[in-house]
């Protein structure tokens, strides 16, 4: 636990370092974090917001049954080593930069999750030893976006699995130049009946 306590402490603000060493914690908006170790926030059941302006990196379990955590944003993360399972009430997802999402259960079960919206990643999985469930039981997510004009990578074919998109009432929106190529793709065909082109819905994806 020696790194979680490193991290509470470059927070420099003694009464919301109390506060999470207590799991009593209900929002952290701080810019001079640049990781956020295993289990900081694990059990901080209160915890709502967490905007990190410059967290480059997080770290598995550390948002462990953080069941009220709803919303999320750090600009500058570009690799997701950490995940959000469980996080239940988590709506509003903020990752501007994310090019690679490497977690197996990166957003599971996050049932309030109804979009995702990813503009620049460029793969998803953890290679094709492992099945990817990135968003497995999110059943709440209608809508996905990936905007970047290269076509995101994918490992595995179970990363929508038991959500609206594979059930057929979801969607992915991708740049209509991609649209065939995501639809012939070895694991992404596994949705190609779910693809949208963003250019043709621009009320949902709209930035």
């Amino acid at each position: 636990m020696s790194d979680y306590t490193y991290t509470v402490e470059t927070l420099g603000d003694d009464t919301l370092t109390d506060s999470i060493i207590m799991r009593t914690v209900t929002e952290v908006i701080d810019q001079h974090i640049n990781t956020i170790s295993e289990y900081a926030f694990y059990g901080c059941a209160d915890l709502q917001t967490v905007i990190g302006t410059n967290v480059i990196s997080i770290r598995p379990d550390c948002f462990t049954g953080c069941t009220s955590l709803e919303t999320v944003s750090f600009p500058a993360l570009k690799v997701m080593d950490g995940y959000f399972r469980n996080c239940t009430a988590l709506k509003n997802v903020d990752l501007p930069q994310l090019k690679d999402i490497r977690k197996q259960y990166a957003f599971e079960k996050c049932t309030a999750l109804e979009r995702i919206d990813l503009p620049v990643c460029t793969h998803i999985g953890v290679g094709t030893t492992y099945s990817c469930y990135a968003f497995h039981y999110c059943s709440s997510l209608t809508t996905a976006i990936l905007r970047s004009e290269t076509m995101c990578s994918l490992d595995d074919i179970s990363v929508f699995a038991d959500t609206p998109i594979s059930k057929g009432t979801g969607y992915i929106y991708v740049p209509q130049a991609l649209i065939e190529s995501y639809q012939a793709h070895e694991k992404w065909c596994t949705y190609a009946d779910q693809f949208r082109a963003i250019e043709d819905y621009p009320d949902i994806c709209g930035q």
